[in-house]
């Protein structure tokens, strides 16, 4: 059996500066609900200026890793803590202060 026809496919890769337009401007609502990787985000956006933060103050704790858990053995509870403080740019604490817009 022969092969009469066939799709060829070309990808141009753009560079990096023609993946993001900075002339576009970004905005992420934020407000208390928004912790964890959402806080993680929420923070980059702020620091690097990607995206303009509005409305309240996040509810914090979501620069570090996984909580750590730990089953007492007496009793059976489980109880969940961070295992690390994450530091705001202005030098708050992050699970107290959250993220500010």
């Amino acid at each position: 059996m022969e092969l009469d026809w066939y799709y060829e496919f070309m990808y141009d890769i753009p560079k990096a500066d023609e993946l993001v337009n900075d002339n576009i401007k970004r905005w992420v609502l934020i407000g208390p609900n928004s912790y964890s990787s959402s806080e993680t985000f929420s923070c980059f956006c702020k620091t690097t200026e990607w995206a303009t933060l509005v409305g309240e103050p996040t509810s914090g704790d979501g620069m570090h890793t996984s909580p750590v858990l730990v089953l007492l053995p007496n009793s059976g509870i489980i109880i969940c803590f961070s295992d690390a403080v994450g530091e705001n740019p202005d030098g708050s604490i992050n699970a107290l202060h959250g993220t500010t817009p």
